[in-house]
């Protein structure tokens, strides 16, 4: 079985000193992977009111500089929001720099429900190439 944490990227916990933590202390502890994610609009009922919401990729790169083994992933990336390209450029660059750590998937929705799901896209790392494919 492999065990993984999402880091404290968003709300008021979300400071650099405490994401590098969490994401050295998970290394240490021999989890397998540290996950982030992204959102534009959150319900207020449903998460804490915080000005601080970290980009996700920009985030696992400032893990995967403090870290030498845990996998990095991010469980929602807003596809409709970014252009394939740079994003693309991006998470590739990032396994590049990274190799270790920077393989897991990217994925997106819009909407905070099930049923709301419009698109999605996941960029899996097979032979050092991130490709594409539909969900």
């Amino acid at each position: 079985m492999q065990l993984g944490i999402h880091l404290p990227h968003a709300g008021s916990q979300a400071t650099p000193a405490l994401i590098r933590g969490h994401a050295i202390r998970a290394e240490a502890l021999g989890l397998s992977d540290v996950w982030v994610s992204e959102h534009i609009i959150v319900p207020r009922k449903q998460f804490p009111r915080s000005p601080l919401f970290y980009d996700p990729v920009l985030t696992l790169t400032w893990v995967a500089a403090v870290t030498s083994r845990v996998r990095l992933g991010t469980s929602v990336i807003v596809l409709p929001m970014r252009h394939p390209l740079p994003l693309a450029k991006e998470l590739s660059t990032l396994h590049n720099l990274f190799p270790a750590g920077a393989s897991s998937s990217a994925s997106g929705s819009v909407g905070s429900k099930p049923s709301s799901l419009h698109w999605a896209c996941r960029f899996t790392s097979a032979d050092g190439a991130w490709t594409r494919a539909s969900l």
